[in-house]
This record gives structure tokens, sequence and C-alpha cells, in this order.
């Protein structure tokens, strides 16, 4: 009879599911699971060896696994070994899937049933392969920094003697069910992620929405856990330990097919791959392969932002306008940006980095502002017909308080006489970016401000998909085309933010811009947001001509006001007061062969051009 140790011999005797007897790892002939010995009593020798252990190996009864391919990211701070070392070398050497699971250094091998070919770890989950670049990375000494920490001595996450992570700081071999829903041979409850947060320090994550988040997610929505809310699933509602797809940073996939894996009205009730599969959105990129770069910032040397080279591909992520695991419920009010840019770093009015944004122009400026690739300033344009006299395309510039006209984003405009604002803006108000880019079905956008039906709009409520417009890699959703007007109530839809809108440059409302449009509360219906339209209609307006040349002679708002400002490096308060920047395709020219405007102070100025066929010089107002 074969002698038994006697430890071995008390596990055989218990019934604890917490015993190695009980689990997968006992590989004896006794054992419950379906890959095991077709003979051998003992469990431990499968991986332990009791005398004659090589040295350096400790009590390893494995062959050493070679040829690995770590993960590394931009964001890991210390490099992991191609090789594994202490525990970790036990683990691949069956997990890893090339050497069979009966190989032992001392003695006959083990014969196996159910294994794989010959005789090793099966394809599956299991098998982690030698490519383990999309794992998380082993046999490294963390360093210390202000997002990661070691665990505390009472932890059950432990480093081993030298200290350094190794698969059994997140495993223990000898027991499956530390964690009792998910199992895995956890070394502790994974509930909410607290495994991950023994390491990983989120200043920002408690009590955030992906935090605390009751919402029910499980398989079937792609959780990579038993668990079924968002919160308990924790950091793998979005990431994965092992065979991440996305590869860097532990992701389920590119970074917006991770978020709209749920923002797609299947977990989250608001439809973000709706909005940006509209014909106007923040066109998200992972077709291209440009996804976004933690390392992004003005003195990244790899990853500048803004862009300094013309060269350089753009993109728009979720992650460039969102921290994920900061975002809180929170209104925006005064200097106090909306939850969901809560966390995330920008550029401020000088152009200098801040680490959290405090008004929303400054996530809009980290590419609207000094990147040297716009499309605009590579001379690239649209097939929209306007084109302005002075095309500024760095909007930091354009909204620059010492230019000489601009629209209240950064601070309060120039104007003290704008007697068309609605209440409650006044002179001394400030807008946002997104109180125009917005989606066209939003909350904003319902919000009426001029009272006509949704039927008087060419194309509401139309949508199918057979319908133009961009698809999304890797998202299976629908293309909808939609009217952006008011009291358009569209179910599953109404997220506010600049995602998508099917009027064009992600404008929350109807601006129309080309010549010879006839007036409308429909067509200006982003300009009569804020601008009260019987005023201007009126002639009681600071600029009286309104209405000949908008109703009667059909000339767009656009044909002579441009929307954002004019840069103190481009224009001058002479010539572009009053966000006076002509649409040249409109403007042309007077027989002196000027387009010119001259502010002459309290409502007067003087126009030096020729349009729809009648020509200006020094044609004054008022006449």
């Amino acid at each position: 009879m074969t002698a038994v140790p006697l430890v071995l011999a008390v596990l055989a005797g218990s019934p604890d599911s917490s015993s190695i007897v009980n689990s997968k790892h006992n590989l004896s002939a006794s054992g419950p699971g379906t890959i095991k010995s077709t003979d051998e009593s003992e469990i431990c020798k499968f991986c332990h060896i009791s005398h004659g252990a090589a040295k350096g190996r400790g009590l390893n009864a494995r062959p050493d696994p070679r040829g690995h391919t770590p993960y590394a990211s931009s964001t890991m701070r210390a490099n992991a070994s191609s090789e594994a070392t202490g525990a970790s070398r036990v683990c691949l050497s069956c997990h890893d899937g090339t050497i069979a699971l009966g190989q032992i250094r001392r003695g006959k091998q083990i014969r196996m049933a159910n294994a794989g070919p010959n005789e090793m770890m099966p394809l599956g989950s299991s098998n982690l392969g030698t490519d383990l670049s999309d794992h998380h990375p082993f046999s490294f000494r963390p360093l210390s920094s202000a997002k990661l920490r070691s665990p505390t001595p009472d932890d059950s996450v432990k480093l081993d003697h030298q200290g350094m992570i190794q698969c059994t700081s997140c495993h223990d071999p000898h027991r499956e069910d530390a964690d009792p829903v998910e199992k895995k041979f956890l070394v502790k409850g994974n509930r909410g992620s607290a495994l991950c947060l023994s390491c990983h320090v989120l200043p920002e994550w408690g009590g955030s929405l992906h935090q605390t988040s009751p919402v029910y997610f499980d398989k079937s929505h792609g959780a990579s856990t038993a668990y079924q809310t968002v919160s308990d699933n924790g950091c793998e509602s979005c990431h994965k330990p092992h065979g991440a797809p996305g590869g860097k940073r532990l992701q389920k996939g590119v970074d917006e097919q991770v978020c709209l894996s749920c923002h797609s009205g299947r977990v989250a009730k608001t439809d973000i791959a709706r909005q940006l599969a509209k014909l106007s959105s923040h066109q998200v990129t992972p077709a291209t392969g440009q996804i976004h770069e933690p390392s992004e910032g003005p003195f990244s040397p790899a990853n500048p932002l803004p862009e300094t080279r013309q060269s350089t591909p753009r993109h728009a992520t979720c992650a460039d306008c969102h921290n994920a695991h900061a975002i809180v419920h929170r209104r925006a009010e005064g200097a106090q940006v909306a939850g969901a840019l809560n966390g995330v770093w920008g550029i401020d009015r000088n152009g200098l980095r801040v680490e959290q944004v405090r008004f929303e122009y400054e996530v809009c400026f980290k590419c609207h502002g000094d990147s040297a690739n716009q499309p605009q300033a590579r001379g690239l344009r649209s097939a929209e017909r306007l084109r302005r006299a002075v095309t500024e395309v760095n909007l930091r510039r354009a909204f620059d308080p010492a230019s000489p006209s601009y629209h209240p984003v950064v601070a309060p405009g120039r104007g003290t006489d704008v007697p068309s604002l609605l209440p409650p803006w006044t002179t001394a108000s400030t807008v946002t970016c997104t109180d125009c880019h917005n989606s066209d079905d939003g909350p904003a956008a319902r919000a009426p401000v001029a009272s006509f039906p949704v039927a008087s709009v060419p194309g509401a409520g139309v949508s199918g998909s057979n319908l133009p417009g961009p698809s999304i890699p890797g998202i299976n959703v629908p293309r909808i085309q939609l009217a952006g007007v008011d009291r358009l109530e569209v179910s599953g839809l109404g997220a506010r933010g600049p995602h998508g809108s099917s009027n064009a440059h992600l404008l929350e409302r109807r601006l129309e811009t080309a010549d010879n449009t006839p007036e409308s509360p429909e067509s200006y219906a982003l300009c009569y947001k804020c601008h009260s339209r019987d005023v201007l209609l009126s002639g009681n307006s600071a600029f009286k001509s309104h209405r000949r040349h908008v109703v009667d002679k059909t000339t767009p708002c656009t044909a002579c006001h441009g929307a954002h400002g004019v840069s103190v490096l481009q224009g001058n308060p002479a010539n572009n007061a009053h966000l006076i920047d002509f649409d040249i395709s409109i403007v042309r020219p007077s027989k002196t062969g000027e387009i010119r405007y001259q502010s002459r102070g309290f409502r007067s100025g003087s126009c030096t051009l020729s349009c729809h066929g009648a020509n200006h010089v020094n044609t004054t107002y008022p006449d």
C-alpha cells in the first residue's frame, strides 16, 4: 500500500470545501474535476516535491516554462519579466499549455485522463498560452505611486518574499472558493473588486457611478464574472485580468467598444451608440487604430496633446472627455463642471494643463485649441458652403477675452447692448460649448423656445437602418437620422452631450447657412434659443435691419456673423465687432475690391461689400 503523508490523510478525510481535496487542483485519481490522473493517489506531488528539489526552486516539482510575451503598457512604470519567477513558474507550467499536466522533475510522468493533446491543458480560459500581453502582469516588483500601493500586512493579497507580484498574490492554489460567487481560486472575495483595490488606488473611485451603480449587469451583457450588477463587478465591468481583448490596460475591447457595450441602451439607460451613429458626431475611431493613450498631454514626447504635428491622425474617444473612474451625478453649476466630466484633465484659457477641469471648455481645448492637425488648419473643408473671411480654428484664441469679439464662453462678452437676449441670459452671462453643440434630441434640445409642430420639419421622425451615417466597428446598432427640432421625443435616446446630432457641426438645433434660406423659427432655431426672434425681426434690436436682410433678402445669420469669435491675431475691434466675420461664399468684394465692416460707435457702422447684387461702399447704418 502506498504511504500517504499525514497531512494528506487528514485532507482526504475532510469534506471542507475550502480544501484542495475538493477543488479542481486535486488532480489525483480521487479528484472531483474532469481532468485527473488515471492512477495517482497523491495530491501534492503534481506541484511539490518533498526531497531533492533544485536549488532556488523551492519545493517546485514542475519543469520550468519558457518563452512568454509579458504584458507591457505606457502606463506601467515597472517591467514585467519575460520569464516567470517564484510561484508563477509552477502555475504557468500547467496554465500556459506547453507542458504535460503530469510531467514532474523527479519520477515517472503521471498519466492523465481528459486532458488536451499530449496530456497538456486543454484549450479554454484556463489555458493562457505563451502570449501573456493580454493578462495581468506578474513576476515584477511594483513601484509605489499615486495610483499603486503594496497590500497592507493584514490583506489576503500578498507579495512574495522578494516583494514581487505573482499569480499567488491573487490566487490561492489550495482553495477554490474563498470568493464563493466567483470561485477561481481567488485569495478573497472580489465583490466590488476588493481584490483589485488591494493594490490599485483610484482617488475618485469611491462614490463614483461605476463604483455604486446597482444596474443589472451579468454575463449576458458581457460581464466576465459571476456577479450581476455594475457595482459588484467593479473593475471587471470594463477590465478583464486574463485574456483581455483590449490588451493594454486590460480592457475588454478598444476604448469605445468597452463603453458602448453598456451605453447602447443595453445596460445604461442612455443610448450613446445611437447618438454616435448620427450624421454629425464625435466619431469614435477604433477602425483606424487610433485609440486614447493615457500618457497624452502637453509634455508627452510620444503622444503630445494638443497635437504638435499636422500629420498626426486625429482621434476622439470616450476617455478623451470622460474619466470612467470618477464620473458622478452632478449638475453643472457656476464653475463646477457636470459630473460626467469629473476627474478629467484639460487645457485652460492660457494653454496650460489643468489636472481637473473647472470649466467645460477646458475639455474642448484639448483638441479644439492649439492642436496643429485640425482639418481646417490643413486647408481641408467639408462640403458645407460656409467660408469665413477670417479662419480661426484655435478656439482658445477665438474665445480669448482679449479678442475683438467672441461668444461669451471663457468670459462675459464685450457688448453691453444686446436687447435680443432671452431671459435668463444677460450681457453678464457666460455660455458653455454644449449650449450649442449637443444632442439634437437630448433634454436641452427638447426645451421649446419657439412653438412649431414637428411635422412641419422635413424628415422629422424618419429612421431606418438604410439611412446614411457612420457605422461603429464592433457595435451593432441601427443608424438613425433625426431632425434637430424642439419637442421631438424619441424612445431610448435623450443623452445630453456632444455625442451626435443630425444637424451639421454637432449642433443641438438647426442653423441653416445656405444663402436664400427662407427665415423661420426652424431655420435659425439655434440662434433663437438665446436671441428673441421677435426682437430681432421687429427692428428693436441693436441692428435695425435684421428683418431686411434675414427675411426680405433671405440672407442667413451666418453670412455676417461668426459663431465663435475672431482672435486678436487676425481681427480688430473696429472691423470685427459684434462677431462680424463674413461668409465670403455669399458676401463678395465691392466695386472697390474690399470686404469690410467698420464699427462707428453705439448702434452705428458701415459696410463696404457686395451682396445679393447690391454694392455697398461705406454704406452706413442706421440709414
